[in-house]
C-alpha cells in the first residue's frame, strides 16, 4: 500500500508548535494555513478515516510529543487492500495555481519506518491532486520533515491528506 507503508503495527505521532505549518513559500509564519497545526484545542479541523479492510485510530496524545501541548497518534494496526483505505487528513486550504507552498512537521513511528504519501487534494469527487504527490520516511526519533508543492489549480477548501 503506499500510505502509511506500515510494516505490521506501527503508529506515527504527528506534532508540532508552528512546525506543522502549511503556508506559501514567500510568506512568514503569520500566515499559517492549517488551522489547528498543534493540536492545541483536540483533533479539532483533522479527521481520520479508515474504509475498506483498514484498520486506524487515533487520538490526541498529551503523554508523548515532540513539544508540549500534545501530539496526534495514528495507529495502523492493518493498512487496508489499496492506498485510500487509511487517511489521516485537513480541509479548509486556501491554495492559488501556480504558488509555492511548503508543509513542514514533525512526526515519529514507534513501531517501525512509515511512509505516508502526503497528497494536496480536492476535497470532494473526483478527489483530484493538485500537485505530485511527496513520500516521507518517518522513522523512530522525532524529525522535521519539510516539502513542498507547486499548485496547479486554485481552490479555496483544498485538502491535506496523509495517505
Amino acid at each position: 500500500m503506499k500510505g502509511f507503508r506500515f510494516i505490521a503495527k506501527v503508529l506515527i505521532v504527528f506534532y508540532s508548535v508552528l512546525l506543522f505549518g502549511f503556508m506559501p513559500v514567500y510568506a512568514d509564519t503569520s500566515n499559517e494555513l492549517l488551522q489547528n497545526p498543534s493540536f492545541t484545542v483536540n483533533k479539532v479541523y483533522w479527521s481520520l478515516c479508515q474504509e475498506g479492510t483498514a484498520k486506524v485510530s487515533g487520538v490526541r496524545d498529551t503523554a508523548i510529543y515532540d513539544s508540549a501541548p500534545a501530539s496526534y497518534r495514528v495507529d495502523c494496526i492493518s493498512k487496508g487492500n489499496i492506498f485510500s483505505d487509511a487517511q489521516f487528513y485537513t480541509t479548509s486550504l486556501k491554495v492559488e495555481v501556480g504558488k509555492k507552498y511548503k508543509l513542514t512537521f514533525r512526526a515519529k513511528s514507534e513501531d517501525g519506518i512509515a511512509n505516508p504519501t502526503i497528497y494536496l487534494m480536492k476535497s470532494c469527487k473526483p478527489w483530484n491532486s493538485y500537485a505530485p504527490c511527496k513520500t516521507v520516511t518517518i522513522a523512530g526519533d522525532w524529525a522535521t520533515q519539510e516539502i513542498y508543492f507547486i499548485l496547479n489549480t486554485t481552490d479555496y477548501n483544498a485538502r491535506l491528506t496523509f495517505f
